[in-house]
């Protein structure tokens, strides 16, 4: 997935004086990771080890490198050493409390790039991201799914706020692109359905038949001829119950 991402000054420096290339790419795609994490939030936020290592399995590398450049501090515990005071990083793993940072530079200037980053690895066991896939899917589309770093939003090939680029053009509009599509309620679809397949398999349900052929509502044909459905809702129920066997 291409993203574009804020690189700022600071950590552009620290990019160019890297002779490594992975090393290169590996600062870019955790700072990324960083800056989502962070939200719109000025303080220490959480940074859990999990999430890092999904970005990338020598994530730490680039911390201390951010630490070091002045670029990030983590937060830090106090307790007495003899006759003095000492610092120590504030986490603990048995409890589940993971590390908290805070960026020292300012992330939302700097230099525009576009980064590639693979967001199954971030968001596979996430179900926003499972049901935005499905439906990219079912309207024949690529999946190109990100979010934001501030506001959390997210962005498909169809919400057109990011132009996001499909196989053939850019689409600006969701709400142009999906013109003509129609929701359907599949329960209400059923009982026509059914029908059309008897039809297919040359089995004749003379009711059905008789429903259908005259254009009549089916589930209204039930309220009218079963005194215990009273409404739509418990007509749909009811025959949702009779074509799944329960």
């Amino acid at each position: 997935m291409i993203k574009e991402v804020i690189i700022p000054k600071e950590v552009q420096y620290l990019i160019e004086i890297q002779k490594n290339k992975k090393l290169k790419k590996r600062i870019v795609n955790v700072y990324d990771a960083l800056v989502y994490k962070k939200g719109k939030t000025k303080n220490f936020f959480d940074v859990p080890s999990k999430y890092l290592q999904k970005i990338n399995a020598r994530y730490y590398l680039v911390m201390q490198l951010f630490v070091e450049y002045g670029i990030m501090e983590y937060s830090k515990s106090t307790y007495v050493k003899g006759s003095s005071i000492e610092y120590k990083k504030s986490y603990n793993a048995d409890t589940g409390r993971c590390m908290k940072y805070k960026f020292l530079i300012d992330t939302k200037q700097g230099e525009r790039v576009n980064i590639n980053i693979k967001v199954e690895n971030l968001y596979k066991n996430k179900k926003w991201y499972n049901i935005t896939k499905k439906s990219l899917l079912e309207l024949g589309l690529e999946p190109r799914i990100i979010r934001d770093n501030f506001s959390r939003r997210l962005h498909t090939n169809v919400t057109g706020s990011m132009r996001l680029k499909t196989d053939e053009n850019i689409i600006n509009s969701y709400k142009d692109y999906c013109k003509g599509f129609y929701t359907i309620d599949s329960i209400t679809s059923q009982p026509r359905l059914l029908w059309m397949v008897l039809e297919d398999n040359f089995q004749e349900d003379k009711n059905l038949s008789y429903i259908f052929e005259n254009e009549i509502d089916f589930y209204e044909y039930l309220i009218d001829n079963i005194k215990e459905v009273l409404d739509r809702d418990t007509a749909k129920k009811l025959f949702a119950q009779w074509v799944n066997g329960k």
